[in-house]
């Protein structure tokens, strides 16, 4: 029980075994087993069709290891008879990773200007830090709403790599949402990210500017 908190799962899933690899990187891999016979979704329960094929879900490293959450997935026939696969709860739809793993993440990015020494630390690839930081853009502007009133911004940027490919990133200060993001570091750049914002072709009113740009 105190594994699988820490590795954020419930109890539809059990531990069933854990590997550990030292060579060519050191690695820890736990195999997890779904132990229903039915999928619960949203609020019904399905009886299960089959078993995806095994996945893998990167998740926080322990101690020196990447760690690898592995399972088979049940499907089921949902009311249409169209087969789907249970979406379990330890990560996000459709990605490679658990959501421990998208929030350390995050929580780094706001830290570290550079996404490759976030992807080091995380011991992971760019590219996975990438989508992660577009899913939190994406997140962030279902989260505002479809209208947009905010007064005080954050302004930062991040790099791709290291001394090259920034972007620049527009927060609302008072909700803590990402409000844009758009490539580029320019005064170009950020007027097109204000304008996008406003709406409008003027540039928004604005109470309260924190920046953290190099130029």
């Amino acid at each position: 029980m105190f594994l699988q908190e820490m590795l954020g799962i419930t109890d539809e899933f059990a531990i069933v075994q854990v590997e550990k690899m030292t060579s060519p990187e050191k690695i820890t891999r736990i195999y997890l087993k779904y132990q229903l016979t039915d999928c619960l979704v949203d609020g019904k329960w399905y009886p299960i069709y089959d078993y995806a094929p095994e996945r893998e879900w990167q998740h926080l490293a322990w101690f020196e290891y990447k760690c690898y959450l592995i399972a088979k997935l049940p499907r089921y026939k949902d009311h249409d008879g169209k087969v789907k696969t249970y979406k379990p709860n330890f990560t996000p739809p459709n990605r490679s990773y658990t959501y421990l793993f998208r929030s350390e993440a995050i929580r780094l990015l706001q830290k570290i200007k550079v996404q490759n020494t976030v992807a080091e630390i995380m011991k992971t690839t760019p590219y996975i830090i990438r989508s992660i930081m577009e899913d939190a853009v994406e997140q962030g502007m279902l989260n505002r709403g479809e209208a947009i009133s905010f007064k005080n911004i954050s302004i930062d940027e991040k790099a791709f790599t290291k001394g090259h490919n920034y972007a620049t990133i527009v927060l609302d200060s008072d909700k803590e949402y990402i409000l844009e993001l758009q490539e580029g570091q320019s005064e170009k750049d950020l007027k097109t990210l204000l304008y996008q914002l406003s709406g409008k072709e003027v540039l928004p009113e604005l109470n309260i500017v924190n920046m953290d740009m190099w130029k």
